[in-house]
């Protein structure tokens, strides 16, 4: 498997389609690491993991850290640590 760690548009990336947020408590401790991002930033070592997608609209689907990457849009970040493996 490659791996490579990028900064990379959280526009670009799909949420994983067997992502149910009650299912999997996406919601719990969320507003948690919110306030941890705004106050702390997000550590390269907290990166998601994204793989590519040929999915119309985005270059990457979500593989880990969908809770981080609620968190980044809700306060508004644009961009997001990444490790992109395949």
């Amino acid at each position: 498997m490659s791996e490579v760690m990028k900064i990379i548009n959280i526009e670009e990336i799909k949420p994983h389609s067997d992502v149910n947020s009650r299912s999997v408590g996406i919601e719990e401790g969320l507003e948690d690491i919110e306030e941890s991002m705004k106050r702390d930033g997000f550590w390269p070592t907290e990166a998601i993991w994204v793989r590519p997608t040929n999915e119309e609209g985005y270059k990457y689907e979500i593989v880990e850290g969908q809770r981080r990457l609620s968190a980044a849009k809700n306060i508004g970040l644009t961009e997001i640590p990444a490790l992109i493996v395949e």
